[in-house]
């Protein structure tokens, strides 16, 4: 009996110490593998990083696809550029909020475009329709700028009337971009004269308290040209990868210019 009771401690505490050790083992495992996940994560961030300073210091910037090694951290980074929002075309990557602004560069565009907004998809949206106040504005000369404004409101306001001398949607709205729009003014002619002028289009959102609005553009004849990059940055440790995407729009004033233009213009904006 001695011995039975001897062999049978022995095989307990066996069992006991390679359940520790599995434990011991899986738990290092892991943290080799969190560790390696997290080098991997700040190799992704340092390429966003690299990209967009490139782009901040020369307003231009290229893929780099050959790993990177991120100093002596043994985790390596690359990442793809790519160029977006250019056509005749146009969807707004992200949601413009109350107030907010979107800017979109078409220079080159000399003809009509036509305003969309409210995806059609999205509850959230649907129930929060914005106002939209639009302004073109073109460098004409040194100093000469022309500007022209529209002012729209949606079709379905909530039942909450806006009384403020907009002028109503055409509420066709349209599909293009994998968006189907609900809301969209009617052609709007830009002040630029010639295909060589620079020239910006500012979209604000007004009273959408509730969500931001898709806003897309779409010109009559001309081609837009490219609003932002858009870049997708892989860092690798060990077998660890992680991806980190980031888009970059071109610089745009702040949404206050559009009070101080309409403040200089002597127009008025009721809200």
């Amino acid at each position: 009996q001695v011995v039975v009771w001897i062999m049978l401690v022995s095989v307990v505490g066996l069992t006991l110490g390679l359940s520790i050790a599995s434990r011991t083992l899986s738990n290092l495992r892991q943290s080799s593998e969190l560790e390696g996940a997290n080098r991997a994560f700040s190799a992704a961030e340092a390429g966003i990083e690299r990209a967009l300073y490139d782009l901040e210091q020369t307003g231009m910037v290229e893929s780099v696809l050959t790993p990177t090694p991120l100093l002596e951290s043994g985790a390596e980074y690359s990442y793809e550029v790519t160029e977006g929002g250019s056509g005749q075309e146009v969807v707004w990557p992200s949601l413009v909020e109350k107030d907010g602004v979107v800017q979109i560069d078409a220079s080159g565009v000399t003809g009509r475009v036509m305003v969309y907004w409210v995806d059609g998809g999205d509850s959230g949206q649907v129930g929060s329709r914005a106002s939209l106040l639009i302004t073109a504005i073109s460098k004409e000369g040194e100093d000469d700028y022309a500007v022209e404004r529209w002012a729209y409101n949606p079709s379905d306001t909530g039942g909450v009337p806006r009384d403020n001398g907009f002028e109503a949607s055409a509420g066709a709205g349209g599909t293009f971009g994998g968006v189907t729009f609900l809301e969209n003014t009617a052609w709007l002619d830009l002040p630029a004269t010639g295909g060589d002028k620079e020239q910006i289009i500012r979209v604000m959102a007004l009273y959408n308290g509730g969500s931001g609005n898709r806003v897309g553009l779409r010109a009559e004849s001309e081609m837009f040209p490219d609003q932002y990059h858009t870049i997708t940055s892989r860092g690798v440790s060990g077998e660890a990868e992680r991806v980190v995407e980031a888009t970059r729009s071109k610089p745009a004033l702040p949404a206050f210019f559009d009070y101080i233009l309409l403040n200089l213009s002597g127009g008025g904006l009721s809200k």
